[in-house]
């Protein structure tokens, strides 16, 4: 009974104060809170074990707006991108709020366990344009994280496909618009993985495509090659079966590229030997 009067003191005494709302860089700017953030080592999702306190004043609501970044002090580890604004309550007594978070530099380690964050905001436009596009978007954390990556890294973003899904789609074309590049024309499956330096490895799995195709005259064959960068052929194919009649045709094309290289590839078209369109791509 003691401990119950107790717990309901305590929240009345808090809703009997003035709670004043601040975002946390004008906290910190106003010197009302003190804090120290630090890695749970998770590369998305609950990332950062965030510790605040209040220094000045009374009791504070305080919100971490999307696009708010903890930057890692070892500049050879990720940055972590707050995208969804959230709010945890400041008093006087220490409290440890798990944030969640994206990793933004592929290229870097994933940051390990406990090491130390500074909090700012993340100083790219693309970045920002993701932020504000993001809200109400049926969009999973794995293409979000693919996003941020792209994004932060200048890449094409060629695993932001999913069936069925606008928001994906509207997605991939923001990405697109941001880095200045035309749309993929075709999705890189991959798996990702951390080694055991925690550097991010995206290893592809497969290139999927829906091709389409006009056929000027019936009677031709349709066939294709894949050509490494240096002319090697890696794979062929001989339709076994002719057009009827010229017209507009959809191809669907799936490459299994688990254990190629990372380079430059293209996909050959031919009929009846002659070339009727080239589709470089990645992996």
């Amino acid at each position: 009974m003691y401990k119950i009067l107790a717990v309901l003191f305590f929240f009345g005494s808090l809703t009997a104060q003035a709670i004043t709302t601040k975002n946390i860089h004008e906290a910190l700017a106003e010197g009302l809170v003190k804090i120290q953030a630090k890695s749970t080592g998770n590369m998305n999702g609950k990332a950062v074990n965030l510790e605040v306190q209040v220094i000045k004043g009374g009791v504070l609501k305080i919100v971490i707006p999307g696009g708010s970044v903890f930057h890692t002090i070892d500049d050879g580890m990720q940055d972590m991108l707050v995208v969804e604004e959230q709010e945890l309550l400041a008093t006087r007594e220490k409290k440890v709020n798990e944030i969640d978070g994206y990793c933004c530099q592929a290229s870097n380690a994933v940051p390990s366990l406990d090491s130390d964050f500074k909090v700012g905001v993340h100083p790219s436009k693309g970045i920002a344009q993701l932020v504000a596009f993001l809200p109400q978007k049926n969009i999973s954390k794995d293409l979000i994280q693919d996003a941020i990556w792209n994004i932060c890294d200048g890449e094409l973003p060629t695993s932001l496909f999913e069936e069925n899904n606008k928001d994906v789609d509207e997605l991939r074309k923001l990405v697109c618009s941001i880095n200045g590049v035309d749309e993929p024309w075709y999705e890189k499956k991959r798996r990702i993985e951390m080694d055991e330096n925690r550097q991010v490895l995206r290893l592809p799995v497969s290139v999927e495509a829906k091709l389409s195709y006009r056929v000027e005259k019936p009677g031709g064959r349709l066939s294709y090659q894949v050509i490494d960068a240096a002319g090697s052929v890696l794979r062929t194919y001989q339709s076994k079966s002719t057009f009827p009649q010229k017209g507009n045709y959809n191809m669907g094309f799936k490459l299994t590229v688990s254990g190629w290289e990372t380079g430059q590839y293209t996909l050959v078209l031919y009929m009846d030997g002659e070339v009727l369109q080239e589709y470089p791509f990645e992996v």
